[in-house]
């Protein structure tokens, strides 16, 4: 009887390394592509509107960024790719625990910028290294697999930090409904930079 998938591949340490990137790096921008949009409007009190045209920006230096990995690949390889976005990702995330009620406009949108211009670099030569090291239909098992876990993860990562979310609020002594979603979106990015730590650490 043949296996549906080949979960043989992960004896590969390119491929398994790889998924572990790929899959923490959808987890951590999962989690804070759902926390940030609810932040801007129930923390900073954007409308929804407002929120969707603060996010622009970022979404489309991520596809820039993208693009611009497949070209940067053959020149300078994955390895060094996937550190500049993985330090990247994690400046972006450090400097999003620092917004508060009363931060700038501009700051929250170079912010978001920074993070998903981090994720865009590391994501494809990532993917390109691992399943660059399978051949033949293994490579296919590779992306199926690599594509699932990514899935699955990102579904728990956001539903870790809703409950992070909910805890954040419910600890806040303010009286200020604001004040109470930022300090839950706070700790929800607290998730989100372990999953960053975990990510960079796979990257080094």
């Amino acid at each position: 009887m043949n296996p549906v998938l080949n979960f043989k591949i992960f004896k590969s340490r390119k491929y398994t390394i790889a998924a572990i990137i790929a899959t923490l790096n959808f987890a951590m921008i999962m989690a804070a592509m759902y926390i940030i949009p609810q932040m801007l409007q129930s923390g900073l009190r954007f409308s929804v509107s407002e929120a969707g045209l603060i996010l622009l920006p970022a979404g489309l230096v991520n596809a820039f960024v993208s693009l611009m990995a497949g070209h940067l690949y053959d020149s300078f390889g994955a390895k060094k790719l996937v550190r500049i976005g993985a330090l990247l990702a994690l400046i972006g995330i450090l400097l999003l625990l620092r917004v508060h009620s009363n931060s700038s406009l501009w700051y929250v949108i170079g912010v978001d910028i920074i993070l998903m211009a981090g994720s865009g670099l590391l994501l494809s030569p990532a993917q390109s290294y691992g399943l660059g090291d399978l051949s033949g239909t293994d490579s296919n098992d590779g992306s199926t697999i690599m594509n699932t876990l990514q899935q699955v993860f990102g579904a728990l990562s956001v539903s870790i930090a809703t409950t992070f979310l909910i805890i954040g609020q419910h600890v806040s002594d303010s009286n200020h409904s604001w004040i109470r979603y930022m300090s839950g979106a706070h700790m929800s990015f607290l998730w989100v930079t372990i999953l960053m730590v975990g990510l960079t650490f796979f990257c080094f």
